[in-house]
């Protein structure tokens, strides 16, 4: 469960730090920034085995983003979850100190649907499981100092006004 959680932040970080270098190279009009989100998008989609769609992003990439409309969908096109506003507060000044201080994460109006598949895996599970899965003999290895360049902290985050529904099989 972890691990799951450690890939969603992981795949939202990679999305905030997409975002951050498409304001860095310069790219601050409106349909510069709509085509950094959709690369972005695109990346995550092509790493997990779900898709993760976004219907508009408002405000300013500088310091607060508003992502609307977020769908998480599985490999078939189901959707398994949607977040009606992402809003995103974060100070770019501090990545000259080499570090990335997020303020608030605020999830609104997130509804998810969670099911058991027929082999007991949750749908969300297989939704953001990596496309190449891991190699064991490369966990062995010593990390080869692959990380993000900027350490990032997130000092809040919210869920306000979602709903969860659990689909599991009975027990025999």
């Amino acid at each position: 469960m972890v691990r799951k959680l450690l890939m969603i932040g992981g795949a939202a970080a990679l999305v905030l730090g997409l975002l951050v270098y498409g304001i860095l190279a310069g790219r601050i009009l409106v349909s510069a920034r709509d085509a950094a989100v959709q690369a972005a998008l695109r990346y995550v989609s092509k790493t997990v085995q779900g898709s993760l769609e976004v219907g508009s992003l408002r405000g300013s990439l500088l310091s607060a983003p508003v992502l609307q409309n977020v769908v998480l969908k599985d490999a078939q096109g189901t959707v398994i979850g949607q977040i009606g506003a992402l809003r995103l507060s974060y100070n770019l000044l501090s990545l000259l100190r080499l570090r990335l201080t997020v303020h608030e994460i605020a999830i609104l109006q997130p509804q998810f649907t969670l099911t058991e598949e027929p082999d007991g895996a949750l749908n969300i599970s297989r939704a953001l499981a990596p496309v190449q899965p891991r190699d064991p003999e490369a966990e062995k290895e010593p990390a080869s100092g692959f990380g993000l360049p900027v350490a990032v902290v997130v000092e809040d985050v919210q869920l306000r006004g979602g709903e969860m529904a659990l689909g599991l099989s009975a027990l025999p």
